[in-house]
């Protein structure tokens, strides 16, 4: 049965903090893009003036505004030419999101193809924006999944850790990655399936947040499988609505692939060198996700040691829904681990395993639920020092990482041997200390934060005001039109 009052009390907050963490990361004064977001930055101009997802006209452009290494076909390596189309190397799914943001911008600037260097603050601005929306509607299905499994303020506490401790912060919302989308169908997936353990009509709508979250990024295929699997063996009923919602992903997927690169099975990640190469030494890549003191998941976020804690007490409970995740965590991880790049290559922090940061925070629920170890002293003082050395660490990143730490461990090194390099496990020149020692040590830090907080403080002001007279706008005119229809006379 509908319980309106029920619904209100939760989703009016999930709208709040929806709101609340897309000014926040809005406010954050330090914008950058990179080449591996550039195209998603780009396409969704493409897609408002009518040209679709064909780059011929982006390509060289794109090279002017953030220049990259051109091939013989003069194409940097996020393009590629085939079936007499140049098309995107990674997935296009994020700048379709992102059409209905860019879109006023876009035509009250007057913005082409033919200027957009004119204009490319402008752009990344849009991108910045369009991340941080995405990212913040990640976060407010997080606390719903939270307050599913443990009382509300306790979810707060997890939501504020997933947004302020994680990727989220330092890469998803900062600009047009396939993580921020990711993170998004995820988390809602993540919310779905809980909702679903008690209302199994809400099991089906995982079929389609899982088919959208692979269309984000195509390593959600993983975890897609790995909810099919568990369908089959314990939702049997669910199957076919599962099935059937995942076809519009499918269709979409379908109809691109033969379009563009004119293969169904065509996904030219290869395109760039070693990438897409499963031949890495398992325990390398495995240990190094989790603890490589340059993009370990436990290194950049200690409060996920307590997920693994959250893991033991779910078993011990024989917790259903919390024992798939953490299967599904583990199937996850491993599948990176064994990739070639499974640290990411030049970006800051624990990337390749941002996408599961959703399903991670959720696993510290059992922990946190139980009285006897959350009221402890000792307890309360190691895992809220673990969620602020995460804070720090991401606000850092966000704040001031840049490829230079990557960059001067990587001169003279060609892109295999980038690739094969021991970079990640380089104790003696960690990049979290070295952005610390970059930007002036403490009292850098310090008056960088400042400034920063300062002006997210101003961006979340500001955007609550624009909120509030929106609202206040709109009811009015609701009332006037009420009064109208019920004071006016009927037409003789």
């Amino acid at each position: 049965m509908f319980n309106r009052n029920y619904y209100l009390m939760l989703f009016k907050p999930a709208a709040y903090i929806c709101f609340f963490f897309t000014f926040f990361f809005i406010g954050i004064l330090y914008a950058r893009t990179n080449t591996d977001a550039i195209v998603a930055t780009l396409l969704p101009v493409s897609l408002i003036r009518g040209n679709g997802f064909d780059l011929k006209k982006i390509s060289p452009i794109s090279t002017i505004i953030l220049p990259s290494k051109v091939d013989d076909n003069k194409l940097p390596y996020y393009i590629i030419e085939k079936n007499n189309h140049q098309f995107s190397t990674f997935p296009v799914f994020s700048s379709i999101l992102a059409v209905p943001i860019y879109f006023f911008p876009t035509i009250i600037k007057n913005i082409t193809l033919e200027n957009l260097e004119n204009h490319k603050s402008l752009i990344f601005s849009l991108g910045k924006i369009s991340a941080s929306i995405f990212s913040a509607i990640s976060i407010s299905f997080v606390f719903l999944s939270s307050s599913a499994l443990t009382r509300y303020k306790k979810a707060l506490i997890l939501t504020v850790l997933y947004a302020l401790g994680t990727s989220t912060l330092s890469i998803s919302s900062q600009t047009l990655w396939q993580h921020a989308t990711s993170q998004m169908f995820l988390a809602i997936t993540m919310y779905f399936f809980i909702k679903g353990q008690k209302q199994k009509n809400k099991l089906p709508f995982c079929g389609l947040f899982l088919g959208l979250a692979t269309l984000s990024r195509f390593t959600n295929l993983i975890i897609a499988l790995t909810f099919f699997v568990y369908m089959i063996l314990f939702e049997k009923r669910s199957l076919i609505g599962f099935l059937k919602y995942s076809i519009l992903p499918l269709l979409f997927f379908i109809w691109y692939q033969l379009t563009y690169p004119g293969g169904l099975f065509f996904y030219k990640y290869e395109a760039i060198g070693e990438i897409a190469k499963f031949n890495n030494s398992f325990l390398e890549g495995f240990f190094g996700l989790l603890i490589a003191p340059n993009k370990g998941l436990l290194i950049y976020s200690p409060f996920f040691l307590f997920s693994i804690w959250g893991t033991c007490i779910a078993w011990k409970e024989k917790n259903k829904p919390l024992i798939f995740f953490s299967v599904l965590s583990l199937i996850y991880i491993t599948f990176i681990a064994k990739w070639n790049v499974w640290h990411g290559s030049w970006s800051y922090g624990p990337r390749m395993l941002a996408d599961i940061t959703p399903i991670l925070t959720i696993l510290i629920a059992p922990v946190v639920n139980n009285t006897k170890i959350y009221k402890h002293i000792m307890f309360k003082l190691v895992f809220f020092s673990a969620a602020l050395v995460s804070v720090f660490v991401h606000f850092l990143g966000a704040s001031v990482a840049d490829f230079s730490w990557y960059s001067i461990q990587t001169t003279n090194l060609t892109q295999d041997q980038v690739y094969k390099a021991s970079i990640p496990w380089n104790w003696n020149f960690p990049e979290i200390y070295f952005f610390y020692r970059k930007v002036g040590g403490f009292s850098g830090v310090t008056y960088v934060f400042t400034l920063e907080l300062i002006n997210i403080a101003l961006t979340i002001i500001k955007g609550f005001t624009f909120l509030f007279i929106f609202y206040i706008v709109f009811n009015l005119k609701k009332k006037k039109l009420t009064s109208l229809i019920k004071y006016s006379k009927p037409l003789q």
